[in-house]
């Protein structure tokens, strides 16, 4: 019973604690609690930060600064390397605010955040065909962005990524035997993606393929 007296005090000295470090943020003008948010979050204390975001949310609902927090806080996962949680922030902007004049920054956030999750060539690419719908979206969307030229930059480096992990699989099929997957694998690494440095080791394989293919297609009797 003592136990559970003390954990009962425990939980509602921290509940108290919790009311009284956002209490003392109520009263305080938007824009200066943006700036406080943004001040934490450069002292990456993340978690002051967000209850500051919160405060905007909740007490200046209809202030452009609510609408400011929630990009604050997508670049703030970001910041502290929660890309995927940056990624879905970015992406609820890009759908809740189509008009808004950041919109095409959230994109370009966003695809540096798949970007962030991509993985080499050899494993899952979901994070990478991510980044890259994202950074094609920006180009199409918003070519007059300036993120656009870094987004190009950037998606030359994807296209070369998934151009990498298809020669990857080819070369799989390759050692399995199965010259027909592999180069069909490899030919379609050619023709998606002839701007690639990786066309050319692509074409070569999907060739080898093609002459193994040949050697063992059986003579009719």
């Amino acid at each position: 019973m003592k136990n559970r007296f003390h954990i009962f005090t425990a939980a509602i000295l921290l509940f108290l604690a919790g009311c009284a470090s956002t209490d003392r943020l109520v009263g305080i003008p938007p824009d200066q609690l943006y700036r406080m948010a943004e001040a934490a979050g450069a002292d990456k204390d993340y978690l002051e930060a967000e209850e500051i975001l919160d405060r905007i949310r909740d007490d200046h609902p209809f202030s452009r600064f609510a609408v400011e927090a929630e990009l604050l806080g997508a670049d703030l996962k970001f910041q502290d390397k929660k890309y995927e949680e940056a990624a879905a922030l970015y992406r609820s902007f890009e759908q809740l605010h189509p008009t808004h004049p950041r919109v095409d920054y959230a994109v370009y956030r966003r695809g540096m955040a798949y970007w962030n999750l991509s993985r080499p060539a050899g494993r899952d690419q979901s994070g990478t065909r991510a980044a890259a719908e994202a950074f094609q979206k920006l180009l199409f969307g918003y070519p007059q962005s300036p993120h656009a030229a870094s987004a190009g930059e950037q998606l030359t480096a994807v296209r070369a990524r998934l151009a990498a992990h298809e020669i990857h699989v080819g070369r799989y099929y390759l050692r399995r035997k199965s010259y027909r997957a592999a180069a069909d694998r490899l030919e379609a690494v050619v023709q998606e993606y002839p701007d690639t440095p990786q066309r050319d080791e692509a074409l070569q394989l999907a060739l080898e393929a093609k002459a193994r293919l040949v050697e063992n297609i059986p003579n009719p009797e």
